[in-house]
């Protein structure tokens, strides 16, 4: 199944935590904690501080992670992409794009959907827009 839950962390005894962790490649800070950006299944994710991995090469899943907030649950998580996620609306700009960034995906890109005209969050990119 691979990694569950076993981000490294990184600057805990730094006086400067925030700016130890901008120096390390590889690492975000978020929440007051420098962990590995790469997050992997059942690990809080978000938008650029919290990328779940797909890397296929070195991926140990069987299928792809995505960044996904479940109904009930407080935050983000890397959950096995599928195609029963809840399709979410979201909103890029003023001018619609066929795909675009959007705040409201968690890193996921924003798609247009061009049988009713609206943009959703496309589950199946990486979290890394």
């Amino acid at each position: 199944m691979g990694k569950v839950g076993t981000a490294e962390i990184a600057c805990e005894d730094h006086w400067w935590k925030a700016g130890c962790c901008f120096a390390r490649a590889g690492f975000s800070f978020n929440d007051g904690v420098c962990s590995e950006t790469a997050k992997h299944l059942g690990e809080k994710c978000g938008d650029e501080w919290g990328v779940c991995k797909n890397n296929r090469i070195e991926a140990p899943y069987e299928h792809d992670l995505s960044c996904y907030q479940k109904i009930g649950t407080p935050e983000p998580r890397c959950y096995p992409s599928s195609n029963d996620m809840e399709q979410k609306q979201c909103t890029c700009s003023p001018i619609p794009f066929v795909v675009c960034y959007s705040n409201d995906c968690n890193g996921h890109a924003c798609s247009l959907n061009t049988a009713d005209g609206n943009q959703y969050c496309d589950w199946g990119t990486g979290n890394d827009w």
